[in-house]
């Protein structure tokens, strides 16, 4: 996918509904992954490595030592590489929407991109209760539909499996909101316009906050969808969180 056939697409437009915005998420990230891992680096000022390393080391608290783990949106495979360095036992792979950033994962030769594939967050390839944990970087905010992607990690979850996320949210404080987002339209505008000739190659991070939530409005979902948030923990005044929450021993998830 090139640059061209982003410029092609309409962000307002293409973040309305499920379908359009699938289509423009994967035109987007096909094009995006080669400045990707620099520019999550640069964007996050350093801080993104950390933040990763502390959401695995939360879910290796909560009691993971092995068993199936899915990566959602597992991208260039940063999350999957640091869950292979903490929790060697376990079995990672994950799903990306964009066949490129699969690509380049496996060219990075980690591991478990080894085994990873193509699917939709609202499509898992994975029979129900089969898995020990779910992982999402920065994932649910992108899915097609927030509800449903949540519902298919809650079905393919075994019971007392854990989901744990890391995501850009919405701060709490009008005036943070205003700057936070502000700086990320901006930048991310500036970036993508300067690396890829098209201003929405990143400017779609504020955009699609704008449509997201706060990181305690997640928490509501998640218990929504049928989990116990056990971690909230915010980053940058609640602009970046990191929650851990486990499925009920009682739910047995639904569907085949």
């Amino acid at each position: 996918m090139n640059s061209k056939q982003l410029r092609d697409l309409d962000l307002e437009r293409d973040l309305s509904s499920p379908v359009s915005k699938r289509r423009y998420n994967r035109a987007l990230f096909d094009t995006v992954e080669s400045s990707y891992d620099w520019f999550t680096r640069f964007f996050s000022v350093g801080m993104d490595r950390a933040w990763k390393r502390q959401t695995v080391m939360l879910l290796r608290e909560s009691g993971l030592r092995r068993g199936p783990v899915l990566d959602l949106a597992t991208g260039t495979g940063d999350l999957s590489a640091e869950l292979e360095t903490q929790i060697p036992d376990a079995e990672v792979f994950g799903v990306d929407l964009s066949i490129d950033m699969l690509r380049r994962a496996r060219r990075r030769q980690v591991p478990s991109t080894d085994r990873s594939a193509v699917a939709d967050m609202t499509a898992l390839p994975c029979s129900s209760a089969s898995l020990s944990a779910v992982t999402a970087g920065y994932a649910f905010r992108n899915a097609p539909d927030h509800a449903a992607a949540l519902a298919e990690a809650q079905r393919v979850l075994a019971p007392g499996g854990a989901l744990a996320t890391l995501d850009f949210y919405l701060p709490s404080s009008s005036v943070w909101r205003s700057l936070f987002v502000g700086y990320l339209r901006v930048t991310g505008r500036l970036v993508g316009r300067m690396v890829h000739g098209v201003p929405e190659a990143y400017g779609y991070i504020a955009a699609s906050l704008e449509r997201w939530r706060t990181a305690q409005e997640f928490s509501a979902l998640l218990a929504e969808s049928g989990f116990q948030v056990v971690e909230e923990q915010l980053r940058l005044g609640g602009g970046i969180a990191i929650h851990v929450a486990r499925k009920s021993v009682q739910s047995r998830g639904r569907g085949p």
